[in-house]
């Protein structure tokens, strides 16, 4: 995967409603732990040979569920969006997913909206920091037809994402 062309975006979340649950260099810990947060998933750790880190906060912020994740080290991760819909924001490196078998690469000012019942594969960057928003059900609808996942360009995409990373910070 080739490496982040943006420089970090995260600066210091400080939203009051997260709490670290996780701060590891073991990759079978985070594994156990990425269990409890997606559910059945597979994943490997690409890059054997160069460290991995992993840290993660989480909290409720004005009625949504946040994950802040932030780690090192290349990963392939093969899982089904569960229960429910999720914002995806890297604020820091990218992520390379194959939705429902079409391709996207979401990086530093751009997000990933995932459906319950996605099929995702995806590949990180090397260092990684970003956000997941729970979205509550009450809030989305699965569109009808084929939409892309991908927010990135125009002003409603840009203000809903400039909107969620306040939140967090």
């Amino acid at each position: 995967m080739p490496q982040s062309r943006s420089a970090s975006l995260s600066g210091q979340l400080q939203g009051p409603g997260l709490a670290t649950v996780l701060e590891t260099r073991d990759f079978g810990c985070w594994e156990a732990a990425t269990a409890t947060t997606l559910g059945h998933h597979r994943s490997e750790l690409v890059s054997v040979a160069d460290p991995f880190e992993a840290r993660y906060r989480v909290g409720e912020l004005g009625g949504f569920g946040v994950l802040h994740l932030k780690g090192r080290g290349r990963l392939r991760l093969i899982r089904e969006q569960r229960h429910h819909c999720v914002l995806w924001m890297p604020l820091r490196g990218m992520t390379q997913e194959r939705i429902n078998g079409q391709l996207w690469l979401s990086e530093p000012g751009t997000g990933l909206l995932l459906h319950p019942g996605d099929q995702l594969e995806g590949d990180t960057s090397e260092e990684l920091e970003g956000l997941s928003i729970l979205i509550p059900a009450s809030l989305h609808e699965r569109p009808e037809g084929p939409a892309a996942p991908l927010l990135a360009e125009g002003p409603l995409h840009q203000r809903l994402l400039r909107s969620a990373r306040q939140m967090a910070v």
